[in-house]
């Protein structure tokens, strides 16, 4: 009898040794699938990152500059900028140009108004939308001081960490700490990260957008409706202009790093 048993239950579950090579196939098939999730996720992350900084951040970069290709308008921007201020009870806001070429912005650390050189004294209406919109982000920090810091920050460290990651990432593999699977999480997941915090802040530049378009069609500085609706255009776009940040700040590293660079 107990032979009997013994024999069906073979039949019934098999060899030992059958059931546990099954199992340990089953674990590492599970394993291998996840991890091509992983992967697949972390590239399909990568890419939508690209798009919208590439794609869409591009975008606006090439409206800014057509503009310059094109005839100019009445006013040079940081005349425009600090109009702007003096006519929102600003005037001890000054406006100065940077010395980063894609980059304009408002510090309220050191109170001004700061305008790359390529749009400083440009006469186009892109270029004096520009310089409108960075004024305008000094009304919205003063009316909402927190909300401007959190995004300031946060447009620091979106443009800051894809590079910070990537170098950081192939530094590890130089140094044979992770490999490149381990390197492709990294840089998405920073991606990622910087993203999220590009979108949570949107709102602040869209609301500094809003205050652009309405100053600008109140003002004479741009007569003519074409030069208007130019300037409008870039305005519907300029929040979206920093998600270039990251791929100018890693043109920036880059250049600096070379041998042959010039350094201010």
């Amino acid at each position: 009898m107990k032979r009997l048993l013994s024999i069906t239950g073979n039949a019934k579950y098999g060899n030992i040794e059958d059931t546990i090579c099954h199992r340990v196939l089953l674990a590492v098939g599970c394993v291998l699938y996840d991890a091509c999730a992983m992967l697949f996720i972390c590239v399909v992350a990568i890419l939508v990152y690209a798009v919208l900084t590439v794609g869409l951040g591009g975008w606006a970069r090439r409206l800014l500059l057509r503009g310059e290709a094109e005839r100019p308008s009445s006013a040079p921007a940081r005349l425009v900028a600090s109009g702007m201020l003096k006519e929102a009870g600003m005037p001890k806001i000054q406006v100065t140009e940077g010395w980063f070429k894609e980059w304009s912005t408002y510090d309220d650390g050191i109170g001004k108004v700061i305008l790359a050189p390529e749009i400083f004294e440009q006469r186009t209406p892109e270029a004096c939308a520009v310089a409108a919109m960075q004024a305008s982000r000094a009304v919205v920090a003063r009316e909402s001081p927190a909300a401007w810091r959190r995004r300031r920050i946060a447009l620091r460290w979106s443009s800051a960490l894809p590079g910070l990651a990537l170098f950081f990432a192939i530094f590890l593999m130089l140094l044979k700490r992770v490999n490149p699977a381990g390197a492709l999480i990294l840089f998405a997941l920073a991606c990622v990260v910087s993203l999220v915090m590009y979108l949570m802040t949107l709102r602040i530049d869209l609301r500094a957008a809003m205050i652009a378009k309405k100053t600008l069609q109140g003002q004479n500085v741009l007569v003519s409706e074409t030069d208007m609706a130019r300037a409008i255009k870039l305005l519907d776009v300029a929040p979206m202009m920093d998600l270039r940040g990251p791929i100018a700040s890693m043109k920036w590293v880059l250049w600096h790093m070379a041998p042959f660079a010039r350094r201010s």
